[in-house]
């Protein structure tokens, strides 16, 4: 669950947006110590008039002066429309979601940005919860207006009302956490699906581009030590986000997950129980398999894991899947199967069964 990393939410008044030039968007700015991953930021709004389009929100790194220069990777949070915002003048907290969290690196100048999907129109606009006498943090912490008309961005004073919502990235508590369980494979593994579902794989692909073995982790820590930090810096660096992981991870691999036995019943196979279920294992040895991409189509109907019916074990390496079909099958029936797949990576692969 995420953490609420950085807030403001004392207020004296509203400041409207999106209604002339002058206030075309507003931003607030804002810092964290640490380097984190940010899922959502709320802030807290309500609207004048009956605006019909939507409320944007993205974080924007620094300028040189201080203001908003650019939206960041992966920066830009789901909008909402302006009909759910409250009219209520005391406002309501609403949550900007980010499809794919980006990464905010530790003492940086960042900048909250909300503007609208449509065009000016004052009177029918968003307004955000300010307190204008400021209170949050420094002196580069303020309310900023953009005139759309001069592309400028200009101090607005005060501060807006938000909250920030996020989780540390404890690189030192990971590398201190592999130190500390004797860099074995399986430890390796064990700590990170608990905490970072694809972090094992990521870890085995950057160890395997530059050449480090088991047995070179185990004998020389102190290196390890330097290429994880070099690995870190080079993230942080080129701002890596999930899908640059997955490009280079597929790099990489290139072979889609496969059928590890024959599925129950298998092909061809005769006198088989009635009950409608087939059995199978899906196995990828690189990426591991995206359970979200598999489906099973029986007889025309498909199933996946958001269906009744459909069940599975195991993990991205290994999975056993079942799929129990709404009703029996009839006897000399001939019941034809597919199954799709797809790894963590995006390598697809469709196999193909009947089974009689």
């Amino acid at each position: 669950m995420a953490t609420k990393l950085q807030f403001f939410e004392t207020n004296n008044g509203g400041r409207s947006f999106g209604n002339q030039t002058t206030t075309a968007k507003l931003s607030q700015g804002f810092k964290h110590t640490t380097t984190v991953s940010i899922e959502k930021v709320s802030v807290l709004l309500y609207k004048l008039g009956s605006p019909t389009d939507n409320v944007t929100l993205e974080i924007w790194d620094n300028s040189g002066s201080g203001f908003p220069n650019a939206i960041i990777p992966d920066g830009a949070a789901t909008s909402i429309a302006m009909s759910t915002l409250t009219a209520d003048t005391a406002g309501a907290w609403y949550d900007f979601i980010f499809p794919s969290p980006p990464i905010l690196q530790a003492n940086t100048q960042y900048h909250i940005v909300v503007g609208r999907s449509g065009g000016l129109d004052n009177g029918n606009n968003p307004v955000w919860k300010v307190q204008t006498t400021g209170g949050y943090g420094d002196a580069n912490d303020f309310l900023g207006r953009y005139d759309s008309g001069s592309s400028t961005w200009v101090n607005y004073g005060g501060d807006g009302n938000f909250q920030l919502w996020g989780d540390a990235i404890a690189f030192e508590d990971f590398k201190a956490e592999i130190k500390s369980l004797g860099l074995t494979l399986q430890d390796l593994k064990a700590f990170t699906s608990a905490e970072y579902p694809t972090a094992y794989i990521l870890l085995k692909a950057a160890a395997a581009a530059v050449a480090l073995r088991q047995e070179d982790l185990k004998l020389n820590v102190g290196a390890v030590a330097k290429v994880l930090e070099d690995i870190k810096a080079h993230i942080q660096s080129v701002a890596l986000t999930k899908e640059n992981l997955k490009t280079f991870v597929q790099s990489k691999d290139g072979y889609p997950p496969y059928l590890v036995r024959y599925p129950a019943p298998r092909n061809g196979l005769t006198n088989v129980p009635v009950d409608g279920t087939v059995r199978f294992y899906l196995r990828d040895k690189h990426a591991g398999v995206d359970i979200s991409k598999v489906w099973v189509e029986i007889d025309g109907v498909r199933y996946n894991i958001n269906n009744n019916g459909f069940s599975y074990e195991g993990d991205p390496w290994e999975y056993c899947i079942n799929v129990k079909t709404q009703t029996n099958w009839s006897y000399e029936q001939t019941v034809n199967v597919k199954i799709y797949a797809e790894d963590l990576a995006g390598n697809p692969g469709l196999l193909l069964e009947n089974i009689g």
